[in-house]
């Protein structure tokens, strides 16, 4: 087998070959829309408070019909402008993404990874690589519907520092030394192209999201 290379556009998926499953979370998962929207309501509520004349809910449509079109870049910029908030700095907008209070499992994951991971967790070691600040990724976490989560392992990249954000391969080789494991044994599951040059990286093979999905249907 090669050493790396993308798994799942002109191959059929063989699982059997791996004993081990890393997941990305945002986009990968589930829908990251979901907890933004979530946390862009908890904002928009705190910044009505600061800012009685800013409706929340015009706050809100704002805030997620931005992201949408647009990204996550400057989106604080982008809402002191055109509301001309006073009184709800940057951080404390970040504060409140980040930390947004929500029920501990509440939001479902992908139906058909559910199931995957219900169905074998005792095939794989199973782990999640994760950039993005900590505090607000643990969040998420906590509020996913993820099956085992005690058998599952996180890795937040960021922790390492902001260096060791993927496309670093520095999660590859924690998990590899932490958990004794091979290279070859390790397949990357990710949703875009810094996922897809973390695995590059760090010589294992990798899958976007949709084809996983995809051969997993068809092997059902």
């Amino acid at each position: 087998m090669m050493k790396n290379k993308l798994v799942g556009s002109d191959d059929l998926l063989d699982l059997d070959k791996y004993s081990s499953l890393i997941f990305d979370l945002d986009d990968t998962l589930y829908n990251e829309i979901e907890y933004l929207k979530l946390a862009y309501s908890c904002a928009a509520e705190r910044i009505h408070k600061a800012n009685s004349s800013c409706p929340k809910v015009k706050l809100e449509e704002f805030l997620i019909s931005t992201f949408l079109a647009e990204g996550r870049k400057n989106l604080y910029q982008k809402l002191e402008k055109n509301f001309n908030i006073k009184n709800y700095s940057v951080e404390n907008f970040l504060n409140s993404l980040r930390t947004v209070p929500i029920m501990e499992n509440s939001i479902p994951i992908n139906k058909i990874l559910y199931d995957f991971i219900l169905g074998n967790i005792q095939k794989f070691k199973i782990f999640i690589a994760t950039n993005g600040n900590p505090l607000q990724q643990v969040n998420k976490y906590k509020s996913l519907n993820i099956p085992f989560k005690n058998l599952i392992q996180i890795v937040y990249c960021d922790s390492f520092g902001k260096d060791k954000r993927k496309p670093s391969p520095f999660f590859i080789d924690h998990i590899l030394n932490k958990y004794k494991l091979v290279k070859k044994e390790l397949l990357f599951i990710g949703n875009c192209g810094t996922d897809r040059e973390a695995a590059l990286n760090g010589g294992i093979d990798y899958i976007d999201i949709l084809q996983f999905i995809s051969c997993i249907n068809l092997s059902k």
